[in-house]
């Protein structure tokens, strides 16, 4: 997710391991509830966000496959749904979204959502921790397929904003990302304009793509590739799959030697982010880099998107691309 307060909420519970089966907490995740009773409210509050929706229930209006109809804005794949059959707002689908999130401005307004418990969720003295109040029993409806019963993290917009920072709004006020990729194949056809949700048990890709193994790891996916550097030597990486990064690539420079920082970063089309660059408090800034490939841009060897790629966290440890 390219919102940074809600990557930070993935990264922070990216080292707690997601209950498995979906339906069952499992005794890791027992203990985690436990041993953060005793680090505080705040952070035993954002462990149950995490865990809130597993078991929670599916309901379609016809046999899978279910196709729904998406719009592309600057590479972002939005869905639109109904939440508690209000009028609709646009979800992005993001791959790195560990929990539901609603953004909370004029456009959402009509939702009714209770800021009244706005706090952040970890200690008082993070300031990358993520604010916002919880949300029960909400129903989102895609069409087709409407998920009962979701808890959701509703953050204000206006918390997002910085000082000095150029400002776009969001073309999106939802995030949905695991509560569908642990239920279903997720099939997303560009030419078509189309998403569509399949049984992971018996789903056979068929598009152009290859076939590369990834792994899922606290619900966030993960593959092995070569990067080529624009002035130097290849390198394998562990790239983390996130379709609502905002970015073509983002680079941590000290986790590999071959990674360095770029001296200037006018006309790249990838961030190259220091590990000890201090957390900011808040950012809803758009990347100012545009989102298209450069001639500078380390590549990744891999072949041009295919216009079909399907995702799954449950068929197994294989994605397409």
């Amino acid at each position: 997710m390219y919102l940074p307060s809600l990557r930070r909420l993935v990264h922070a519970l990216r080292r707690h391991r997601a209950a498995s089966p979906p339906t069952r907490l499992d005794k890791s995740a027992l203990a985690l509830v436990a041993a953060l009773s005793l680090a505080g409210c705040s952070q035993l509050d954002l462990t149950r966000l995490y865990l809130a929706n597993n078991g929670s229930p599916a309901e379609l209006s016809r046999p899978l496959p279910i196709t729904l109809p998406y719009r592309d804005v600057d590479g972002w794949i939005l869905l639109p749904a109904k939440v508690n059959g209000r009028a609709p707002i646009e979800f992005v689908l993001d791959t790195g979204a560990s929990v539901v999130a609603l953004i909370a401005d004029e456009r959402t307004a009509h939702l009714g959502l209770d800021l009244r418990d706005v706090r952040r969720l970890g200690a008082a003295d993070d300031l990358a921790a993520p604010v916002g109040a919880r949300q029960d029993g909400l129903s989102i409806d895609f069409g087709g397929v409407v998920l009962r019963n979701q808890a959701a993290l509703a953050i204000p917009a206006k918390s997002l904003d910085c000082v000095d920072e150029r400002k776009r709004t969001a073309p999106f006020n939802g995030v949905i990302g695991h509560d569908l990729f642990r239920r279903y194949t997720v099939e997303v056809d560009r030419d078509r304009g189309t998403v569509t949700l399949h049984d992971p048990d018996t789903y056979r890709y068929t598009g152009s793509g290859r076939i590369i193994a990834a792994q899922i790891s606290a619900r966030q996916p993960f593959v092995e590739a070569d990067v080529k550097p624009p002035d130097g030597e290849p390198y394998r990486a562990r790239l983390h799959v996130d379709s609502g990064a905002g970015l073509d690539l983002t680079l941590f420079p000290g986790s590999n030697p071959a990674i360095r920082e770029p001296a200037d970063e006018a006309g790249i089309a990838y961030a190259a982010v220091p590990p000890t660059r201090p957390a900011r408090p808040c950012s809803s800034t758009w990347p100012v880099l545009p989102r298209r490939r450069r001639r500078n841009m380390p590549s990744a060897a891999t072949s041009s998107p295919p216009a079909r790629t399907a995702v799954s966290a449950r068929a197994s440890s294989r994605s397409s691309t």
